[in-house]
């Protein structure tokens, strides 16, 4: 990774920044204005660097507050106005609709509008909110009818969706639950009788071995394209990941403290199990097990990769670097790259001498590259480009406003 310097004059008033493809205008519309531009060798699509805000993207010129939810076609930005939600992208129009709706409706004075959790990953399909409680995005002709009210099980603390579709949902008690799609967790969620609840949590619930009390409560789920990284309040085990073992980013699982999904929630060397059943902890994060020195302050899944942000500013990342979003390609014996990370590594960033280590206080991750923001506003962008753009190792460009 390396910061460099953003070319170019830089103004105080743009909160919110945007670079990457602007295939569906979701990040401009037909701007510009004071905005750089990748000198690429294809014309597929506009590939953006540059303040967001200066498209004008509120009707009313007002500020950018921030990103509220991204996929890969659509943004949902916040608006500076009060209980406004603002819709890029693919079909934003239809999106736009929903928003508002949701805007509209009341609330009381301990909750605001804000939705806990967005679900879909091509384009926004459901969503989960203040009250835990999941809502399908209605089609737009019976926007007028509202959120459907639905019971079963739930009410969700959080949720997340993976490029397959399939979700990970935490209740409010921290369990967690695995569905195949958004219509598989609506009908979960409609269920009312007390012998099919009790069903269906035996049926999409992970069980653990040993007592009960021994359990996880799991507090926050993020998801990449086919695995999912799970947040649990545990000294023991502060992470579990679930999906595919093949780029190492889900370890193959131990017999011991793995969880299962169904009823049994216990393995024996008889059992097989797919490994999108199997909900494994990440030994390596476990400060009693494994002697890891801090906590976990937050966690970001690439496409095949994560990073992990530590509460002392540290990162560790782990699983696909074919294209350097984790760490600087090694050429390794016979001509071999590190391209898959089996167990964190610390991410190291270049330091000028006699300056000091960086901490960061932010990351994030896209497809195949990784987002780092210092706490004096640095921002460290490696891997891929972006989609479409650059190959190995490609490093994009700090934009910073002071």
């Amino acid at each position: 990774m390396e910061a460099l310097s953003s070319p170019g004059r830089s103004d105080p008033q743009h909160s919110v920044v945007g670079l990457g493809s602007n295939l569906f205008r979701q990040i401009r519309q037909g701007c510009n204005q004071d905005k750089e531009t990748l000198d690429l060798d294809h014309d597929a699509d506009e590939i953006v660097i540059g303040p967001v805000a200066c498209v004008g993207i509120d009707a009313q010129h007002q500020a950018i507050l921030g990103v509220v939810a991204a996929n890969w076609s659509q943004i949902i930005f916040r608006s500076a106005r009060p209980d406004s939600l603002i819709a890029r992208g693919y079909d934003y129009q239809s999106l736009q609709l929903h928003l508002d709706r949701i805007c509209a409706q009341p609330c009381n004075d301990s909750k605001d509008r804000t939705v806990i959790a967005w679900l879909g990953e091509d384009a926004f399909t459901a969503y989960i909110d203040t009250d835990g409680l999941l809502q399908q995005l209605a089609p737009v002709s019976n926007a007028s009818e509202g959120p459907r009210r639905i019971h079963g099980l739930g009410p969700w603390r959080t949720a997340a969706m993976d490029k397959r579709g399939r979700i990970v949902a935490i209740d409010l008690a921290g369990n967690a639950y695995l569905f195949a799609s958004v219509s598989e967790m609506m009908a979960a969620a409609n269920a009312v009788d007390s012998a099919e609840l009790e069903d269906l949590q035996h049926r999409y619930r992970f069980a653990f071995p040993g007592a009960p009390d021994s359990r996880p409560v799991f507090t926050a789920v993020v998801a990449g394209w086919a695995h999912f990284v799970l947040v649990a309040d545990s000294a023991i085990w502060p992470l579990w990941a679930l999906g595919d073992t093949r780029f190492g980013v889900v370890p193959m699982p131990p017999r011991l403290s793995t969880a299962a999904k169904g009823a049994a929630g216990r393995l024996d060397g008889r059992e097989e199990r797919p490994d999108e059943e199997l909900l494994v902890p990440l030994e390596f994060f476990s400060r009693f097990r494994a002697g890891f020195p801090t906590s976990v302050a937050q966690v970001a899944c690439g496409g095949r990769h994560v990073l992990v942000r530590t509460d002392s500013g540290d990162v560790y990342g782990w699983g696909w670097n074919g294209q350097g979003q984790i760490c600087r390609l090694q050429q390794q014996p016979g001509g071999v790259h590190d391209e898959a990370l089996t167990q964190p590594v610390l991410v190291e960033l270049p330091v000028q001498r006699g300056q000091a280590e960086p901490v960061i206080v932010d990351i994030a991750c896209g497809s195949d590259h990784s987002v780092l923001v210092g706490q004096h506003g640095e921002l460290w962008i490696a891997g891929s480009s972006g989609w479409r753009r650059g190959g190995r190792g490609r490093v994009g460009t700090m934009l910073t406003s002071h």
